[in-house]
């Protein structure tokens, strides 16, 4: 997105004023997991820390590593060993801090925990990345998340896995967001419906049917963004964007090349679309809050839910 000479000075004013950290996810539910799961982290810092400063500023002050450790779930999250070995390769928490969560599942307390405490230190933004997101971390898209914040967004969504269709839609994925986590906070968070129950007896699920026409059982679970798009723009109004990847070399999803390949992609798009709406309903939301919810000068009419059958 090419910017004005005002957009510039607006972006270095927002990073004088706001200082921004990085949410990531990581945690090894078996010892012998550990050392893959921080290699990964440690890929992705790296990513981070090389990110150019802007006019003198650095743009992500810390990455904060949040640790699920909940022992009720029986062996499913961590398994106690990953936070000692981030701490031996960053001992330095200014600039890597990390958390624990002990409680609650590895989705909506542990985003909810991060916000909690980090909002208490003065951060009131905060990039969500998964380790899929190393291939778009470059500066022309982080300015361009920041340049959506201050046009009015409070939560920005990149499109650019093979779930870039329900992104493009509204429904933006903490796979790569940004997001105000001082309004978050305001709005209570992720909402907790969309957490990993401790068993499957306790998991709310939905049935749904696949191509062809058999009937299936999938848990609800992992879509906490579409609650929180809904509260946030309750009260806000237009108040979410959906970015693309800039700059060379950035990673975008490629069509499927084959009619078995499109038609599990669409699988997985549907899919991902009933879980969702599902959710939203169970929490007496209203799923086209997810579309209308994005400033107008972001929206992709061709996405529109009411004209495009793989988005409705």
């Amino acid at each position: 997105m090419k910017r004005t000479h005002q957009d510039e000075k607006k972006i270095k004013a927002f990073l004088s004023r706001h200082p921004i950290a990085c949410f990531v996810r990581v945690y090894a539910s078996k010892p012998e997991q550990v050392e893959e799961r921080v290699k990964m982290f440690s890929e992705l810092v790296e990513i981070i820390n090389k990110l150019e400063e802007y006019e003198g500023i650095k743009i992500i002050k810390q990455v904060v590593a949040i640790i699920p450790t909940n022992p009720e779930y029986e062996g499913t999250l961590d398994c106690g060993k990953t936070a000692s070995a981030i701490r031996e390769l960053y001992p330095d928490r200014k600039k890597v801090d990390i958390i624990e969560v002990p409680y609650g599942g590895p989705f909506a307390a542990a985003f909810n925990e991060a916000i909690f405490q980090k909002t208490n230190q003065g951060y009131k933004h905060a990039f969500i990345f998964s380790s899929e997101a190393r291939k778009c971390i470059n500066l022309p898209t982080i300015l361009s998340s920041i340049h959506s914040h201050i046009e009015g967004s409070l939560y920005t969504g990149l499109a650019f896995d093979d779930l870039a269709i329900r992104v493009k839609a509204g429904h933006i994925m903490n796979t790569w967001a940004f997001l105000n986590i001082y309004e978050a906070k305001r709005v209570g968070g992720f909402n907790a419906f969309a957490e990993q129950a401790v068993n499957k007896e306790m998991q709310f699920t939905m049935t749904a049917k696949d191509s062809q026409g058999n009937k299936y059982s999938y848990p609800v679970q992992g879509c906490e963004e579409g609650p929180l798009i809904h509260a946030l723009s309750s009260i806000h109004g237009f108040c979410t964007a959906v970015i693309e990847p800039e700059g060379e070399g950035v990673w975008k999803y490629e069509p499927a090349d084959s009619d078995e390949a499109r038609l599990k992609h669409r699988e997985k798009i549907i899919t991902k679309k009933v879980r969702l709406n599902s959710l939203m309903f169970r929490c007496g939301m209203d799923p086209s809050y997810i579309w209308h919810a994005q400033l107008p000068e972001y929206r992709d009419e061709r996405y529109n839910p009411d004209k495009n059958e793989m988005t409705a």
